[in-house]
């Protein structure tokens, strides 16, 4: 193996599309690809990139459709202290790099709960490749206020926190929480649309899949027709 520098990998991916093809972080110095499963590497990352990565405590990435690549970096604060300090995308396969929005509501980003270097999940959307979906830690309070007093996603307790980001919106408009109230519209229990599909009986789950259709669960037990995914769990 030849071209790949010393260091942890916090992920390797294959491409679903060719499976020799596959992604991974090169310890702190970026990300880098191989095109013969492993035997070469190739460093595909860009500085603004690097930077974010050499002080990382967890690196995410998904093949998305149409060679589209997406990547989540969370950003080592402290000793297992971690949030989310980037998201890029490439509609090339790594050739050139777009930095997206951070997912965000008034609480804080994906990561209130700065469990970012352990909860942390990213998929690409196999069908769109504009769409991507993200996993954090946990809901948190409204600052000045506690659970069970809704925050502003009308979360009460410290449940699931997942979002869909949309690459074709302005900045500032990427992403919208799926939990919780002012939800994106999802499909019937039991329908299949994009990387989106609820579980029967009665929508009472959010099934995430990434490129390669592994499966990403959140539960719920809120009842259907009025909050079908208020989430209480992120593997």
């Amino acid at each position: 193996m030849t071209g790949l520098p010393d260091g942890g990998s916090y992920c390797l991916v294959p491409d679903p599309a060719r499976p020799a093809r596959l992604l991974t972080n090169g310890g702190p110095d970026g990300i880098y690809e191989s095109l013969n499963t492993g035997a070469m590497w190739t460093k595909i990352s860009e500085a603004t990139m690097d930077a974010l990565i050499a002080k990382s405590d967890n690196v995410k990435i998904s093949f998305g459709c149409r060679g589209v690549l997406y990547v989540a970096i969370d950003e080592k604060v402290a000793d297992r202290v971690g949030q989310l300090s980037g998201m890029f995308r490439s509609v090339n396969g790594g050739k050139t790099w777009t930095a997206m929005d951070l997912p965000m509501t008034v609480e804080g980003g994906l990561h209130p709960g700065t469990g970012g270097w352990i909860h942390f999940s990213l998929a690409a959307d196999p069908g769109n490749p504009d769409l991507v979906y993200l996993g954090g830690d946990r809901q948190v309070p409204t600052k000045g206020t506690s659970f069970p007093k809704p925050n502003s996603i009308r979360a009460k307790d410290f449940s699931g926190r997942l979002f869909r980001g949309d690459a074709s919106l302005p900045k500032g408009k990427q992403w919208v929480n799926l939990t919780h109230a002012h939800i994106a519209q999802l499909p019937e229990a039991g329908q299949r649309t994009g990387a989106l599909r609820t579980q029967t009986p009665a929508a009472c789950g959010v099934t995430l899949r990434d490129a390669c259709w592994n499966p990403m669960t959140v539960e719920s037990t809120a009842e259907p027709s009025r909050n079908p995914t208020r989430a209480i769990g992120f593997p």
